[in-house]
């Protein structure tokens, strides 16, 4: 999918996987850019995880996403990470925005959560790396930053 340019970036969508997601989808991303997903339905007991700037099995960021809603940022340097903590419900749509060293992620545009690092900054691997139930998570799509559908007003 093509979308007229915005501000001199060219807005192909860059991968999507439409409908129901599943364990092991992988999406590819720029670093710099916005990676969205719905949460059609929250885990009931347990989490769904959706890895971006991927470097290898244990060194990337994680958007983690808890059965009460809580929704977590985590970088993850060979298992030890850190965390800034928001909130989602069933129905949201989560977009992941990445901007040099900063991270923010959102739910139906509303900010919650940031965090500031410079790891894995050129890292553009992503992927669906748990979820409780299929069709617990849709639409996963990757958007280069600064494109409409990465709404600059709404994610600045």
């Amino acid at each position: 999918m093509s979308l007229p340019a915005w501000g001199g970036v060219a807005c192909t969508m860059i991968d999507s996987i439409d409908g129901n997601l599943s364990a092991g989808n992988a999406v590819t991303s720029n670093a710099d850019g916005l990676i969205e997903f719905v949460v059609t339905t929250l885990g009931d007991d347990n989490t769904h995880i959706v890895e971006y700037r991927r470097q290898d099995a244990t060194n990337r960021w994680r958007c983690v996403i808890v059965e009460t809603g809580q929704i977590l940022l985590q970088e993850n340097i060979t298992l030890r990470a850190n965390s800034a903590v928001g909130a989602v419900v069933n129905g949201d749509r989560i977009c992941i925005v990445t901007s040099g060293t900063v991270h923010r992620i959102y739910a139906d545009n509303v900010l919650e959560a940031t965090h500031t690092s410079a790891t894995y900054q050129s890292a553009t691997g992503g992927r669906v790396a748990f979820i409780d139930a299929p069709g617990a998570l849709a639409d996963l799509k990757s958007w280069p930053l600064g494109c409409p559908a990465a709404d600059a007003a709404k994610y600045p």
